[in-house]
Parts: C-alpha cells; structure tokens; sequence
C-alpha cells in the first residue's frame, strides 16, 4: 500500500560502531534545480503533510526525555532534510531544543539555510552530508533524537542497512530514532494496465530506488535489538480533486528522473511512452491510488 509507516525506537546503550565502508555516492533519481521548491509545495499539502508522524513523534519524545512535564533541551536530527520542513517544525515544537538538518544537495541547504525564519536561526542549522558516507562521531554530532522521513525509498535495499547503521552511530545512548517511509511508490494504482505493471517491475529492478521501503523500517530496525519499537501505519488515499492534483505531482517527479527512466527502459522515446502512459492511467475517471 501507499502508506507512510512511521516506526519509534528507544535504544538500549549500545556498542556499535560506524559503519568502515569506502564512500558511496547515494544516487537521488529526483535530484535537480527545482527540487528545493517541490519538496517544499509538496511537504505543504494535506496528504503529504506529516501530521500524524509529528504527534506521534512528540509523544514518544515527551515519554522520553520529559522531567515532572517538561522537555529538557535535546539534540534532534532531521536527517535527509529535504526543503526543511521537519526540522523548522520541530525547531517550533521544541524550543529550548537544536535541530540539525542533513541533506546531500548543497542547494538545498543553501536555500533551506536562507529561509528559515529569524526565531530558528540560531537553534535551527542545516548541513550538506551524504548520509551512506560513514564517519567516527564525535559527541557534538550525536543526537537524543534522529528523524527521517521519506529517505530509504531512495535507495536500494543493499544501502539500506548501511545508512541504519551510519544513523545508529549519530544516536546517543537510550535516544529515539523515528523512521518514515513509504510503500507501495506508483503501483498502487488501480486499474492498472498490465503494460504499466510490466514496466514498473522493470524499473523496481534497475532504478536505485525501493517502490515498498515503507514495509521494511519494522524489519531494519529489529535488528538493532530496540528496548521498545511502535510501528503506526497512515493511509494516503488519491481520489478525485486529490488525484488529479497527485497526478500533476507525479509527472514533475517522473519528469525530473527522466534521465534515470531512459537508463533503465533502455531509451528515451520508451521513457517518455512510460510517462505519459501513467499519467494517463492516474487521469482516467475512475482511477484510485493508495
């Protein structure tokens, strides 16, 4: 399904170490001038907003960390930052707290840098880091708290365990790390022509991305043998007004990976048949995504 699977894990003190692999460069197939200003309208509408994920990561966070119903000051990482919008919320949500924003575009740090509003300046910083690049971490880049939302879909399952690994190293003992992802990116379209569903198949192999990341957080952090783990499950349902407006999201997005659609199809003009077949079907009268 098209869910947004948010899992909230409390570490036991641990004695992992980072993960000594060489750097890996972590292809993003949506990566482009404008994807500052995607992420940003997008993170802005009613499905894509993360409500849900916030209250209950504000929960857990208040289990976690609160002394007699107040919050002490916490090191929070929102890390593939995207246009920020997580961080400068929480940043809002937790006031005497630091937020930390990674992202691997330096123009999306830059310009997520410059927006952020006056009050956040100060508590509220955004840094250009690959986050499948391992690093020793000193203490000043451990976090009480590590978010993130909508990364793992961006990487093949084989990198997958290695950017958990790299995150669980940036977490201070007993800290919280809440993942969100999700599942079922594209073919949860129905109907669903068979040709469309042969082509997605093909690009689920080749395209560095994973279509399902969502169902496989639960799995991944298991095995960090957690103290507690709470695994949520949100619907996001297109139908109507709301998939007509998802179907123009989706042909910027596919549009923008246009380059990574003709490698794995094998040439342009099938590329663009792709993209202009599914955006067909999400516009069709009685089409449903989920």
């Amino acid at each position: 399904m098209k869910n947004r699977l948010a899992t909230l894990q409390r570490h036991p003190r641990s004695t992992l170490s980072p993960v000594r692999e060489s750097p890996t460069e972590n292809v993003y197939v949506l990566e482009g001038p404008k994807e500052f200003e995607r992420l940003e309208r997008q993170a802005q509408t009613d499905e894509y907003h993360f409500h849900e994920e916030f209250l209950a990561l504000t929960r857990a966070i208040q289990v976690q960390f609160s002394n007699h119903g107040a919050t002490r000051p916490l090191r929070i990482l929102d890390a593939g930052t995207g246009s920020g919008f997580a961080a400068r919320a929480l940043g809002h949500q937790f006031k005497d707290s630091e937020v930390l924003g990674w992202d691997q575009s330096e123009d999306r740090v830059s310009k997520t840098q410059s927006q952020t509003p006056a009050e956040l300046k100060n508590r509220v910083l955004f840094q250009t880091r690959n986050l499948l690049e391992a690093s020793a971490p000193l203490e000043e880049q451990k976090f009480d708290v590590i978010f993130s939302r909508f990364v793992f879909q961006h990487m093949p399952r084989a990198k997958q365990e290695k950017l958990l690994g790299n995150l669980r190293c940036h977490l201070k003992d007993q800290g919280l790390i809440c993942l969100v992802d999700i599942d079922g990116i594209l073919g949860n379209l129905h109907p669903l022509p068979a040709q469309l569903s042969r082509t997605l198949a093909i690009l689920q192999n080749r395209l560095p991305m994973d279509f399902h990341a969502g169902r496989g957080l639960h799995t991944h952090l298991l095995s960090l043998n957690p103290s507690q783990m709470r695994t949520l499950v949100y619907p996001m349902i297109f139908h109507g007004e709301s998939l007509r407006a998802e179907s123009e999201r989706a042909r910027c997005r596919l549009e923008s990976s246009l380059s990574h659609l003709e490698e794995a199809l094998g040439s342009n003009s099938k590329a663009r048949d792709f993209i202009y077949d599914y955006i067909n079907a999400l516009q069709s009268p009685h089409a449903f995504l989920y």
